[in-house]
Formats: structure tokens, C-alpha cells, sequence
């Protein structure tokens, strides 16, 4: 019982010191410049699968049955989707190309200054946007979106 309890208060101090091993953010100013909204493909192979086959006999082997799960050939699916792209500049003065990071249709941020956490990495920004929100009469709701760098212009 005594086990328990200690590795319970080491999991307790584990969890509220987590955010403290975590990498710390910064918030900067991004200038939106221009917006482009591409097709893109990304083909997902599947490999061909054989025919396979059961036979299963009575025990004096009078009589048997095969049963034939058939296969396929291989193909490839061709998966589109579109990809957001944002030219903008950030505050070290470099012009970077940034994608936005998942599948669902969004608002892009139109031209303008957000602003943006990012890691000490560098590889992402997450700009503070504002989405319509036709529901509401009160107008726009904040939000986040997650863009990663893919290079500069």
C-alpha cells in the first residue's frame, strides 16, 4: 500500500512539473502578405494480396471442402486535398512560406499583422486569426491555427 502511495505523489509531481519541461513559446508579431490555396495529391499504395485457400476434410477424409478467399492486384488511391499557403514575413526580418497544418477547410488569415506563438525550433507558428461565425450577430470568434514553415521567399 505504501508503494502506491509514493508512486502516486511521484506521478502527482510528474504531471504538475510537466509544463515546465515543456519547450517555451513566444509571442510575435507576423505579417501576413499574400495567400495561395494549391491542389495536392498524395497517392496511397496498396500492395497486392494472393488468393488464399482452405481445405477442410472429415476425419476418414470422405469428403473435403475448399473455401477461396479471393485477392486483389495492387493499386494506388490518389487522395486531393487542398493546401493553404501564407507568404509572410516575421520579426527577424525573413519572408517565410508557411502551410497550414491539417485537412479541414478553413478562413485564411487575410493580409494584415497577427500575432503568433511559435518554439524555440522555429519550425511552426500558431497566428491568433479571428473566424466568421455567421451564427453569432455579435460577429467573429478567436482562434488558433497551426501553420508550420516550409521555406522562404
Amino acid at each position: 500500500m505504501k508503494e502506491y502511495r509514493v508512486l502516486s505523489s511521484v506521478l502527482i509531481l510528474a504531471i504538475t512539473a510537466s509544463p515546465a519541461w515543456a519547450k517555451p513559446k513566444t509571442e510575435i508579431v507576423v505579417e501576413v502578405v499574400s495567400i495561395a490555396v494549391a491542389l495536392s495529391h498524395s497517392p496511397s499504395y496498396h500492395p497486392a494480396i494472393p488468393d488464399t485457400s482452405t481445405t477442410v476434410c472429415t476425419p476418414n477424409g470422405e469428403k473435403c471442402t475448399t473455401t477461396t478467399t479471393p485477392g486483389h492486384p495492387a493499386s494506388i488511391d490518389n487522395l486531393e486535398y487542398y493546401s493553404q499557403f501564407i507568404y509572410a514575413i516575421i520579426p527577424d526580418g525573413r519572408h517565410v512560406t508557411l502551410q497550414y497544418e491539417g485537412f479541414k477547410l478553413i478562413y485564411p488569415p487575410q493580409p494584415g499583422k497577427y500575432t503568433a506563438e511559435t518554439e524555440s525550433s522555429g519550425k511552426w507558428l500558431r497566428l491568433h486569426v479571428s473566424y466568421p461565425n455567421a451564427g453569432n450577430p455579435n460577429g467573429d470568434k478567436p482562434g488558433k491555427l497551426t501553420y508550420r514553415i516550409v521555406g522562404t521567399w
